[in-house]
């Protein structure tokens, strides 16, 4: 598998998809982190400190440094996280736990690995597809005007459309200005996917649409293996990865989990820029629809039809 800086959009069925308005963009942790949120495993090990720190009913720290030590080892931060949601709760800490939580989720410019100038929402946007995402901080809803915006916990309580709206983002797993809306610990994550709704809204997506997927790992993406339909005709599902040069093995290999789920890998290359060259790739590939689709037209009526009427 070919590691390119900016690997070819021509390759892929993306720009079809936004010529006839069937393409949705799946935003993982991963486009956060680059606009200054913390990841996962920041989150996690800043939790398992606070667990250090805070005193339980005896007067113990809610987890000794042994136990901290060996879960910041293990690298299953969403099951450390799901072990001080429930360890805060049940000694009087919750506010403490989503006071972490949020200040994890506010975008720090000391954290940002992009210009301030630069905004990958922006770019993302002008891939003209419809957007959701799997994060709960506000910078998407902040950065782009959508007249909409519908969270997973307003699809489990029926609201369900036959199609996705350009002008709408669709926040799964919640977002922080609604706390009642989040999944973030491993049994929310298997209530909130086991839910029917949820799943007919998913399975509506997977087969009506391209997709294509940024800012994702291969853990948050094993969430989904049990749900995808099958993929059937042309490749559909595309993930963007960052990789080293060199490392086009492990691409190969990798490309065989993601064969379970019909996802075709798209590598590009981190050696320059790090994860931050997943900014240039998304520019270069809004250009690149820019130039290349017959859709944009369309889209930009429905957009100042939209602007007009605010």
């Amino acid at each position: 598998m070919e590691i390119k800086a900016i690997p070819d959009i021509r390759k892929t069925t993306i720009i079809e998809a936004v010529n006839t308005g069937t393409l949705a963009i799946f935003t993982g942790a991963g486009v956060s982190r680059l606009m200054g949120c913390m990841g996962w495993q920041d989150l996690s090990y800043k939790l398992l400190d606070s667990a250090f720190v805070l005193k339980d009913k005896a007067g113990s720290s809610l987890l000794d440094w042994r136990v901290i030590d060996d879960l910041k080892a293990r690298g299953e931060h969403r099951k450390s996280i799901t072990i001080c949601d429930s360890i805060f709760t049940s000694n009087g800490h919750h506010d403490e736990f989503m006071k972490v939580f949020s200040d994890a989720l506010t975008s720090k410019p000391s954290h940002c690995l992009l210009q301030p100038s630069e905004n990958i929402y922006h770019e993302l946007n002008r891939l003209h597809g419809c957007h959701i995402t799997t994060n709960a901080d506000p910078i998407f809803q902040s950065s782009v005007s959508f007249k909409e915006v519908i969270t997973g916990k307003d699809i489990q309580d029926g609201i369900i459309r036959d199609e996705l709206d350009p002008l709408t983002l669709y926040p799964l797993h919640g977002l922080m200005a609604k706390p009642d809306s989040l999944v973030f610990t491993l049994p929310d994550y298997l209530r909130f996917y086991r839910d029917k709704k949820i799943q007919d809204f998913l399975n509506m997506v997977f087969s009506k649409y391209t997709v294509l997927f940024v800012g994702y790992g291969l853990s948050e993406l094993e969430l989904l293996q049990y749900i995808l339909p099958e993929r059937g005709g042309l490749p559909k599902r595309f993930c963007l990865q960052g990789y080293r040069r060199g490392e086009e093995k492990i691409a190969d290999a990798e490309q065989m989990f993601y064969d379970v789920m019909g996802i075709t890998l798209v590598p590009f290359e981190l050696d320059v820029n790090g994860y931050a060259q997943l900014f240039t790739v998304i520019r270069e590939w809004a250009d690149n629809v820019t130039v290349g689709s017959k859709y944009i037209p369309s889209t930009y009526k429905i957009i100042d039809e939209f602007l007009k009427s605010i």
